[in-house]
């Protein structure tokens, strides 16, 4: 059972939230009731990696255990793109990217393509 379905206070919180922010509405019908759909689901599918995330990140004084480690990675991995389709669902348009793609490393392929930034609308041809 997802967190969305355990907790309809926070549907209902998320659902305001989509309401105020996107330019989607319930008149738009099906779009509407899908993208809504998708940014509670991308806004709590990661909320099991929270707590762990938060936990390493305020006590980093203590040792570097396998546990805080993977939680840090978790959250990158998994709550980061939930977080930017969240971010793309309520105001349909592509993610920008803010910051240059990371510096390769000695003996490393280039690891992230040449990004170029793009305000176009999701769905939007060309």
């Amino acid at each position: 059972m997802s967190v969305i379905d355990q907790k309809p206070e926070l549907r209902d919180f998320l659902k305001q939230v989509f309401d105020r922010y996107s330019s989607c509405s319930p008149t738009d019908g099906d779009v509407y009731e899908r993208r809504l759909y998708d940014f509670q689901f991308h806004m709590t599918d990661w909320m099991t990696d929270l707590m762990p995330f938060v936990s390493a990140m305020v006590q980093p004084d203590l040792p570097a255990k396998q546990p805080s480690l993977s939680a840090v990675y978790a959250f990158l991995i998994h709550a980061v793109p939930h977080l930017v389709g969240a971010k793309e669902t309520i105001d349909g348009l592509v993610m920008e990217h803010t910051f240059p793609p990371p510096v390769a490393a000695p003996g490393e392929h280039d690891p992230a393509p040449k990004r170029t930034a793009t305000r176009r609308r999701i769905g939007a041809k060309g």
